[in-house]
């Protein structure tokens, strides 16, 4: 097949299976490359395989997932007068699994390890969607040049080149429900006994094949074998595959239990989730890396957010969740348990246990003032308690609450009785607080002089930040040590770290893309956290004092800890959020929904307001976040590459961002079409920000070095020679259209710094959570954000006089939404900017450990 499918350009093709055959082409709409599998034109008069084709289409891209192939667009189109169907999707550039171990070659146990963990994320995604598989096999399963696998194949066929079918690859592919009687699907040497039986089918046959795929990699050998088809088939339902140990001499045993708990004839004997045998196939890898005692831990080095929210995001705050009625990835003999305690439609801001056996909670619920509430566990009433308004940040063994009032990122803390009376206050300018031990000492993070610090007690300084404030504080119950998040401003993801009494800080675990709430255990030995890396599901995992990580709990969708009884229950929270772009650009005469996926943060608008640039916080390699840029009419995002912070070059033709690399960042410059990306010296600094000049010969960076505080410079493109800009703790951005100066915030104030030389120049108040967005096109103003409960203003600041213009005020597109970031056109006509929305219902998990 040559020429163009629509708005596709054929190159080439790539492979063929039992319903088409896949080719790359080029999307004529914006250039990307794309593999488009197109059903074979004689299949077109078969109804029933079209309609197998177009059901199964359908379930394919309704999955998000980084292990899942991304699906762009299916349609039907005309190539030479006739009628084909068509699925767009994700190009990779590596190898099928067949490929990387053909027979008699396994992989390295780790690889097979990792490649196996990454495959059961995937199908734990497609099952928690109520999708099965049905013909998992080697050459389904592709793995990028970097390590990262995508399943292939929701009926798809395979992407590598063709390769003959034999008694071991040939498909079956009749749909069931669109077949008659009797018919069987699937590949026969890793089909389940169900399959082969035509019986009903559970997502328990994808875990039969799942095994198969597993031992194939670990011994080099298909588990099932026969002369023909049909011998396989006996094979599969009769036989029990050779030990890998016989053929690979050094397996590991825990590795061949999990193979063989898979292959179980019987499903009820098998794995029972997907999701529980990821957890254990990551476990194995753990105690394969570093063995220990217990073996199920794991050491691991240590490599403006509101704290309203309940979930923090590197760039933002956080995403979609399912409620725990979806299975628990723990093994235990005992299953956990959950009771559910809110039953209306909201967000739940805090949570915490009561001496009296009671819960105590601060939500929004149906658009309505966030209160405080409480409720005992087994009814669905809940009694307000009509304390002050603000969010409850802890509650002492006497039943005295910390109260943070107002509902904003800060506020000022009260002490009250949860039975009301005369409230105290305590201090203003408060992030959050927590009691310490004795119920009396209070931890807090608040601002002075313009910068957060953790104080424990109250006056005393134990650590202190640039930019983001400390988040989620929790006082060890004995030592009066000091457990929370911080924000790692060169990368733009959270480190959990502890602080003693001596200001001693020691990080604990490094790159968590994703943070919820945190809390010690009952016993003092750990802090448990729920909290995730870039590309995965948040999980609770648990990390002792030093450094060592063990998973808790996992869930397909999102758990967010909120506290920790006595007794070891927990007070969990199934979150589901999503962070979108709302925007308005010059390709459409609507506003739209500018998102990709569902944590999708906009960075910059081209000043025609024709494309957008962004990231998805939940999609990414390492600790770098996927980059996007997308047309404002709604077509689909094109991936640029990974990196953090990107910014797009005066002619739409570059990005430039922070690329994290092991323990290291760098600068790359992205090309946004067809070229070549280019890595940039840092000379030993660490860079959490960088702008394009409007020469495009230069970039206006942020940057410190060891021991030194941040600050903001310029350094040519073709060197790295840093020129200061502003003074050491102080960053500016936004360079204005002549070249000449820098917007900055000191003091209270914004201030214009000179790039060459000259003074500083004071242009007015800032007031507390404003941002300097953008130039005007002709340098004499710049347009800053004000976000407020329900909308966000837009104020144009004048370069000369310092005075304000209202220029427009944009409404929230969904009540109870949260502002997280805005670009702006040098016009001010084209707009798109971030917001999240959270819903929440409220659990007592019992069992977890």
């Amino acid at each position: 097949m040559t020429g163009e499918l629509g708005h596709y350009r054929i190159e080439v093709q790539l492979g063929s299976g039992g319903m088409g055959a896949v080719f790359r082409a080029i999307d004529l709409r914006d250039n990307r490359v794309v593999a488009l599998k197109t059903l074979l034109a004689s299949t077109l008069k078969d109804v029933e395989q079209r309609q197998r084709f177009q059901q199964e289409a359908r379930l394919a891209s309704s999955l998000t997932h980084p292990n899942i192939v991304t699906i762009f667009e299916v349609g039907t189109a005309q190539l030479a007068g006739e009628s084909v169907d068509y699925i767009a999707m994700e190009l990779i550039d590596g190898e099928t699994l067949d490929k990387l171990s053909p027979t008699g070659q396994p992989l390295p146990e780790l690889d097979a390890i990792s490649y196996g963990i990454q495959i059961a994320h995937g199908l734990a995604a497609a099952h928690a969607a109520n999708i099965i598989h049905r013909d998992l096999k080697p050459s389904n399963v592709m793995v990028s040049r970097d390590g990262v696998v995508k399943i292939l194949d929701f009926g798809l066929a395979k992407w590598a080149d063709p390769i003959e079918p034999d008694a071991y690859s040939e498909t079956r592919s009749v749909q069931l429900g669109l077949t008659m009687a009797g018919s069987i699907i699937g590949s026969v040497a890793y089909m389940s006994p169900e399959q082969a039986e035509s019986k009903p089918l559970d997502t328990r046959t994808d875990i039969f094949s799942f095994g198969s795929v597993l031992y194939r990699m670990a011994s080099g050998q298909d588990p099932f074998k026969g002369a023909s088809p049909v011998a396989t088939l006996s094979a599969v339902l009769l036989k029990d595959p050779d030990p890998i140990s016989d053929m690979v001499p050094g397996v590991s045993p825990g590795l061949e239990t999990i193979i063989r708990k898979c292959l179980r004839k019987e499903p009820s004997k098998r794995w029972q989730s997907m999701a529980d045998l990821g957890l254990s196939l990551e476990e194995l890898r753990e105690e394969l890396i570093r063995p220990r005692d217990p073996p199920s831990l794991v050491v691991v080095p240590p490599a403006p957010a509101n704290t309203r929210r309940q979930w923090l995001m590197a760039g933002a705050g956080l995403l979609v969740g399912l409620t725990p009625a979806a299975y628990l990835a723990t093994r235990r003999k005992q299953p956990a348990t959950f009771q559910r305690l809110t039953f209306r439609r909201g967000d739940i801001l805090s949570a915490l246990f009561a001496p009296r056996g009671e819960i105590v909670y601060t939500a929004h619920w149906d658009g309505s003032p966030q209160a405080t509430y409480s409720s005992l566990p087994g009814s669905r009433e809940a009694r307000d308690l009509g304390l002050p308004s603000g969010t409850i940040m802890g509650i002492n063994s006497s039943g005295e609450a910390l109260i943070r009032t107002g509902d904003g990122e800060t506020g000022t803390l009260i002490r009250i009785g949860l039975g009301g009376g005369a409230a105290r206050s305590v201090l203003n300018d408060v992030f959050e607080a927590k009691w310490g031990p004795d119920g009396d000492s209070i931890a807090v993070v608040r601002a002075v002089d313009g910068k957060p610090r953790l104080e424990y007690p109250i006056g005393t300084l134990l650590y202190q930040t640039e930019m983001r404030p400390p988040c989620w504080v929790r006082v060890h119950p004995s030592s009066g040590m000091v457990a929370f998040f911080d924000y790692d401003t060169e990368v733009g993801d959270y480190d959990l770290k502890t602080v003693d009494s001596s200001r001693q800080v020691k990080t604990l675990s490094r790159g968590w893309r994703t943070v919820g709430r945190l809390a010690w255990s009952p016993d003092g030995k750990e802090v448990w956290m729920s909290a995730g890396r870039p590309g995965e599901n948040p999980w609770l995992t648990a990390v002792t004092r030093e450094g060592v990580e063990r998973t808790m709990a996992q869930l397909p969708g999102f758990m967010l800890l909120h506290d920790v009884a006595p007794d070891g229950s927990l007070l969990v929270a199934a979150v589901r959020s999503k962070i979108a772009i709302h925007g308005h650009g010059s390709l459409s005469k609507n506003d739209l929904d500018l998102s990709w996926f569902d944590a999708s943060m906009v960075y910059d608008i081209t000043p025609d307001g024709t494309e957008v640039l962004s990231v998805e916080l939940a999609y990414g390699e390492g600790r770098n976040s996927a980059i996007y840029l997308k047309k404002t009419d709604g077509s689909a995002s094109v991936r640029i590459g990974y990196g953090n912070r990107p910014a797009l070059s005066p002619d739409g033709k570059s990005i430039v961002c922070i690329f994290r690399q092991n323990n290291n960042s760098v600068l790359k410059i992205l090309p946004a079409g067809a070229g070549e990306e280019k890595t940039l010296s840092t000379g030993g600094m660490k860079y959490d920000y960088a702008e394009w000049f409007p020469d495009q010969q230069r970039l206006l960076v942020t940057a410190s070095g060891p021991g030194k505080p941040p600050r903001t410079y310029w350094r040519p493109i073709a060197g790295n020679d840093l020129h200061p800009v502003t003074p050491e703790g102080v960053r500016a951005s936004r360079i204005s259209p002549d070249g000449r100066w820098a917007v900055g915030v000191t003091e209270g104030k914004f201030r214009l710094f000179p790039i060459e030389s000259g003074t500083p120049r004071d242009l007015g108040p800032a007031h507390r959570g404003e941002i300097p967005l953008r130039w005007t096109a002709d340098g004499k103003g710049f347009y800053i954000a004000h976000p407020h409960a329900n909308s966000v203003e837009i104020s144009l600041r004048d370069a000369t006089s310092g005075g304000d213009r209202l220029i427009r005020e944009i409404p929230y597109p969904e009540e109870g939404a949260e502002f997280y970031s805005l670009a702006i056109s040098p016009d001010a006509k084209w707009y798109a900017f971030s917001y999240q929305k959270d819903l929440a219902e409220l659990y007592v998990a019992r069992g977890i450990k």
